[in-house]
């Protein structure tokens, strides 16, 4: 039987030991090296140890937020970036004036096709109802539906461009082969902040881009020029009593782009420039996960800088996110609380507001996040009640509404018990919730909390987003002077923490006894 020898050596020794017949020259050069080695060391070891601290400086004046929610975190963003830094779109409106344009577009093609369906569907009546059908025009003339629709083509065809741009020259699917066609109105995807990219670079490109807008006027491709020259067109379709009543009939409502339609006259103006009230209404859906940085531009939190985090609405990309985001100040969700008649684009089977709960049900019990702070926006209630103002039944799709009114007052309340049974089911009864009822296309009107000291980072999170909520709903004056007393802030904080304040100012009539699901 062979013995087996055991060595008990340095496995290192050999390979730091000296090379046999080493010369005392060639030994000073390797101390001379090793020297050299341990200096270098330490100076990445030093510098490593000043980054650690200076990013440890910068995370102290960093408030970081994660948006989620299936849509609205544009809109949001918009909000935060107006109120909080307001140089934030002074090159950027060239950008914005083309997503403008294509909204109002998309508009016109969904009232076209809505038309165009009308008239189809009536088509077996001894008179066709094409005949019938005459828009009148400035200076006395008409024009019947298929002449109109021959006069709008133009403003049909620039689609393709802009969407082109948008998407840095790529061809959208449904855009890809020119064709004016009423095809079904769909919603352009841009990927995170590089569609504005290809605007920017063409205003350093032109040499007449204005300085202070970046818009080209004498540019022969804007697609302002075409329409300017189609306005009469355009404001005859909308401004017609059938046409809206048809829009009414086969339930098509525009939503924000509405807004841009009652002002065509100025939107269509040959030198319109985008206000920061047309940027928040537009709708451009993003994919993709985003960072947005921005820095407080006044007062003494002038320096201080916010990290805007959105990971998409990808209900494919949720279970992806939750490790990256520990650690972030707060989460903000929004939920749509209109879409509860809509479905998902990209899932035809699920509702949208069964979408948001099922998020919400996600947040609230991830155990990865139980210590983040949730704030919970239940958000576009101006088209809530916009919907339920027109007619549209919530009972019809959401049988748990029962008998209750089909009121706006009522909805939103019984949606937010909803949403707040689920807090208390799922998410950690230490944990700060915090539900709204919001409308983010409201501009703020003014930021009070430009003057107050600089608060624990997590705190300055939160106040600031409950402040401009709360300034959406014109309580503008009870919080700035509960905020000029430094002995009602942390009331404050119980207070929105209870959302006692709403239900006392806001929401009277509250139900108590609201079924839960």
């Amino acid at each position: 039987m062979s013995r087996v020898s055991l060595s008990f050596d340095d496995p290192f020794e050999r390979f730091l030991r000296p090379p046999p017949g080493e010369t005392p020259e060639e030994k000073a050069a390797r101390l001379e090296q090793e020297e050299e080695a341990k200096r270098i060391n330490a100076e990445i070891e030093e510098a490593l140890k000043a980054e650690r601290a200076a990013s440890k400086r910068r995370r102290a004046q960093e408030v970081s937020i994660l948006l989620l929610g299936e849509s609205g975190k544009t809109t949001t963003l918009k909000q935060l970036l107006l109120n909080f830094s307001d140089t934030v779109f002074a090159e950027e409106r060239a950008s914005w004036r083309a997503v403008v344009f294509l909204n109002v577009i998309t508009s016109f093609k969904t009232i076209l096709q809505a038309l165009a369906k009308e008239l189809e569907s009536t088509s077996d009546s001894p008179r066709s109802p094409a005949d019938d059908f005459v828009i009148q025009l400035d200076g006395g003339t008409t024009a019947r539906f298929a002449e109109m629709k021959m006069r709008l083509s133009p403003v049909l065809h620039i689609e393709s461009a802009l969407v082109r741009k948008l998407n840095g020259g790529t061809d959208w699917p449904n855009t890809k082969n020119g064709n004016a066609s009423l095809q079904q109105p769909t919603e352009v995807s841009v990927r995170g902040q590089g569609w504005k990219k290809a605007f920017q670079s063409h205003r350093h490109q032109s040499a007449k881009a204005n300085a202070g807008d970046g818009i080209d006027w004498d540019d022969r491709e804007d697609p302002g020029v075409i329409l300017n020259a189609c306005r009469n067109e355009m404001m005859a379709l909308w401004n017609n009593q059938r046409v809206r009543d048809v829009l009414k009939r086969q339930k098509i409502l525009l939503e924000d782009s509405g807004f841009f339609l009652d002002q065509l006259d100025r939107i269509t103006g040959r030198r319109y420039v985008p206000t920061d009230d047309d940027i928040l209404r537009t709708r451009l859906k993003t994919v993709g996960a985003s960072e947005h940085t921005f820095t407080m531009t006044s007062g003494p939190e002038k320096g201080m800088t916010w990290k805007i985090y959105d990971v998409g609405g990808s209900r494919t990309q949720r279970p992806s996110w939750a490790p990256f985001f520990d650690d972030v100040d707060a989460i903000l969700c929004l939920a749509p609380i209109s879409a509860f008649d809509q479905v998902l684009t990209e899932d035809k089977r699920i509702n949208r507001l069964e979408d948001s709960i099922n998020l919400w049900i996600e947040l609230c019990s991830n155990k990865i996040l139980a210590k983040v702070p949730l704030i919970l926006f239940l958000n576009k209630c101006d088209l809530l009640k916009t919907k339920l103002d027109s007619g549209v039944s919530v009972k019809k799709y959401v049988p748990s509404y029962g008998d209750r009114k089909n009121d706006f007052p009522t909805a939103s309340q019984y949606f937010q018990s909803k949403f707040e049974y689920i807090k208390k089911q799922h998410s950690p009864s230490d944990r700060e919730v915090y539900i709204h009822l919001t409308s983010m296309t409201v501009r703020f009107r003014s930021s009070p909390f430009t003057s107050l000291s600089l608060w624990r980072k997590g705190e300055m999170a939160l106040i600031l987003l409950h402040i401009c909520l709360l300034l959406v709903l014109d309580l503008h004056c009870r919080i700035w002077a509960m905020l000029c007393n430094p002995q009602s802030r942390q009331s404050m904080v119980s207070i929105l923490s209870s959302g006692q304040y709403l239900a006392e100012h806001r929401r009277p009539g509250r139900s108590a006894d609201l079924p839960f699901l």
